[in-house]
């Protein structure tokens, strides 16, 4: 089980407040969640810049003070990739999850369908490979996964 933060352990262990971490990627990327950042701005210069202006849209707004170096360059010429990586990094806590509390009543083996379908809904394959490896499935626990290009507004609504 992963290491479970507040906010001490958070601002120690990634060097800015947990309300920043969104900021923070979206400078820095995350290849784990491919969250592309800026070019050229690793953990330490991403840390200053959040340090310093408090958020990505901070430093932006002061990204004239570089221009000629290559944290200045990379935060005028990757502006639309670091406002987007952004939004991948930031956690939406405001959606909707259905929670059906009958169907975790019942029998162990209901309970881990009822898990094992909610994992793969959400696409948690981590946590479905965590629960293979605690006790056996009836399968080999490892969510596949069906890509396909989607052409209109009404395909996304029918997924």
């Amino acid at each position: 089980m992963p290491p479970v933060y507040d906010a001490a352990e958070t601002e120690k262990y990634m060097g800015v407040q947990p309300s920043q971490v969104a900021d923070l990627l979206a400078l820095k990327g995350d290849s784990v969640d491919n969250i592309p950042g800026a070019p050229g701005i690793g953990d330490k210069g991403a840390k200053d810049l959040i340090t310093r202006f408090g958020s990505v849209e901070g430093a932006l707004e002061h990204a004239a003070r570089w221009r000629s170096g290559h944290i200045g360059r990379a935060l005028q010429n990757h502006r639309d990739q670091i406002l987007l990586s952004k939004q991948l990094a930031t956690i939406h806590t405001d959606v909707p999850v259905p929670f059906v509390l009958d169907l975790w009543k019942g029998s162990r083996n209901r309970i881990k369908f009822s898990c094992v379908s909610l994992y793969k809904t959400l696409e948690f394959n981590r946590l479905l490979r965590e629960m293979a490896e605690a006790e056996p499935a009836a399968d080999d626990g490892v969510s596949r996964r069906e890509y396909r290009q989607l052409q209109s507004r009404e395909e996304l609504d029918a997924c």
